[in-house]
């Protein structure tokens, strides 16, 4: 396990979520609106009284990021922002072995009429690669999506066919929750997912599971580059 990026964090409680992207938290005595930077519904996570780790921002209409949510002695990272400059850090310093020698080129491209987050290359090899948070946890899995994703599908089978043109085409899911030993796809809430990842696979586009999490003290521990997948 090794300690990839650092966030200034505090503790807050939960008292309801407002919308899709925002949630209303107490801290000291005082009732402020925090950002919630992951689109999921998070259910399991973010409900009144949970326990979130915080960071400061400045401008916009909230006073704060939800950056974690607190899972016993350790928090599971929901916040993809993070999530995504962590995962480039690694990458950085050739912690991700399946990515060994190859740079990014290019963030959120657009391609398809769609924008995926990464165009990497490595000599005369091109590919793109998109990262997808999993924090929902069922019996020791991590898993995608914790609600219906037309656009998680789109990007699936835009991978299946950029790999069909000769690329090489990778999706990542991010094991953010501390307690998760494999990632699946949530076939329950969403069995196109499931359908399209096998159709993918066995066209050649590569499925990942990477795996970090938050300490309580703000430290982003990078804990494995290949979790185990089950892709059935």
């Amino acid at each position: 396990m090794i300690v990839i990026d650092k966030v200034n964090v505090f503790k807050c409680l939960i008292l309801r979520r407002d919308s899709r992207v925002t949630a209303l938290v107490k801290h000291s005595g005082n009732i402020y609106r925090a950002l919630l930077r992951n689109t999921g519904r998070l259910y399991d996570l973010v409900y009144p009284d949970s326990q979130v780790l915080c960071s400061l921002r400045s401008g916009g209409k909230t006073s704060m990021n939800i950056v974690g949510v607190v899972v016993n002695d350790e928090a599971a990272l929901i916040d993809t922002y993070i999530q995504m400059r962590s995962f480039e850090k690694a990458c950085s310093r050739d912690l991700i072995p399946w990515l060994k020698g190859y740079v990014i080129l290019g963030r959120e491209v657009k391609v398809g009429g769609m924008r995926i987050d990464y165009k990497i290359r490595r000599n005369d090899t091109e590919g793109y690669l998109e990262l997808k948070s999993a924090v929902l946890l069922r019996d020791s899995y991590a898993m995608y999506p914790d609600a219906p994703s037309e656009r998680g599908l789109r990007h699936i089978m835009l991978l299946r066919d950029l790999r069909r043109k000769g690329y090489r085409a990778i999706v990542a899911f991010i094991v953010a929750h501390p307690k998760a030993k494999a990632f699946k796809p949530y076939v329950e809430v969403d069995k196109r997912i499931g359908y399209e990842l096998r159709e993918a696979v066995e066209v050649g586009v590569e499925v990942y599971a990477v795996k970090m999490y938050l300490r309580l003290d703000g430290a982003i521990v990078f804990e494995n580059p290949n979790v185990k997948c089950e892709i059935t």
